[in-house]
């Protein structure tokens, strides 16, 4: 995960309109997934937030931990 500015950003945009094959890449993109939907599930413990991104189809797309 980058940080920008300091900052980490999640952006979980395929629950909208799928708009298959439209990720284009940048710089400060680290992943991407536009294939399928998704949801994404967060929990904070202490000083950690970690977080699954997972499809339609019960498969982890993304994963990880940030810590403060």
């Amino acid at each position: 995960m980058k940080a920008h500015d300091g900052m980490n950003y999640f952006v979980l945009g395929n629950s909208g309109k799928l708009m298959v094959n439209d990720i284009a890449s940048a710089s400060d993109l680290e992943s991407g997934f536009d294939t399928d939907r998704g949801f994404m599930v967060v929990e904070i413990a202490g000083d950690n937030l970690c977080y699954q991104t997972i499809s339609r189809a019960d498969r982890t797309i993304d994963q990880g931990s940030v810590s403060r």
